[in-house]
């Protein structure tokens, strides 16, 4: 009987040890079986959009596919972005990138034209395998994003546009969040103070040292109600400077919360 039971829990023992090798010697990939093809979509902007002979307009591109985290740490980038400029004589001007380093998927050209009409502007996007470059070990190893293309128009005129203003004059009359980015100079005024710890101290009390305050009757904020806009305060490399909500931000001092 002693026998019989040191020979079931032998057994039983061997069992739980040949399940537990098993599960190690399982590859740790979470490939698609089969391999998925993505679908992607294109985008490209210029702006600004008219302009005049001679002056600068930006050109922004991207894809609707954003890149994981992990892919951002294994150095995994789009390749090969292609653009297509068209002038309205028929030549053209092309422009490519082996590497997009924007982890958003952006990519941008500043283009000044020399000849008036419509400009044809097409971005494409050759599709890409995963594994054809250094990936980490994801759920997309095997699969394939597929290409896409966009265009838009590009009108030149013989005038030149007029150039935007640095920034709009403070308001004069109630106002609300968020502050636009052709507001930087807003930025003396609307400080909410983010920063970490507490305000300055001083004899006197405490004080926020990068702001305002409102000199009329006002509501507190009550609830949030997006991130964006320019925040406000002192405490910035480069003073107004803009957050905004979407595939990219600026994130290097605080993370602003617009409230409302």
């Amino acid at each position: 009987m002693k026998i019989r039971k040191i020979t079931t829990l032998t057994i039983a023992i061997f069992l739980l040890i040949s399940i537990a090798t098993s599960m190690i010697l399982i590859p740790t990939t979470n490939a698609h079986s089969p391999p998925w093809e993505i679908t992607t979509f294109a985008y490209i902007m210029a702006f600004p959009d008219p302009i005049g002979v001679g002056q600068t307009t930006h050109v922004y591109m991207w894809i609707d596919k954003i890149l994981s985290s992990a892919a951002i740490a294994n150095d995994y980038r789009w390749h090969n972005y292609k653009l297509t400029i068209t002038a309205p004589d028929g030549t053209t001007e092309v422009k490519t990138w082996d590497i997009v380093w924007d982890t958003t998927s952006s990519q941008g050209y500043s283009f000044t034209p020399a000849k008036a009409g419509n400009y044809t502007l097409k971005f494409e996007f050759p599709g890409q395998n995963v594994n054809d470059y250094s990936h980490a070990n994801n759920a997309y190893v095997n699969d394939t994003y597929l290409a896409s293309s966009a265009t838009t128009t590009l009108t030149v005129q013989e005038e030149p546009i007029t150039n935007y203003p640095d920034t709009y004059p403070h308001p004069t009359e109630y106002w609300t969040r968020p502050i636009y980015g052709e507001n930087p100079g807003w930025f003396t005024i609307s400080s909410d103070w983010l920063g970490t710890g507490s305000p300055v101290a001083t004899t006197y009390g405490r004080y926020r040292p990068d702001g305002v305050g409102p000199i009329t009757s006002h509501i507190m904020w009550t609830k949030p109600l997006q991130s964006g806009g320019v925040v406000g305060g002192n405490n910035f490399a480069t003073q107004g400077d803009t957050y905004f909500e979407g595939s990219a931000y600026i994130s290097r001092y605080r993370n602003p919360i617009i409230c409302a």
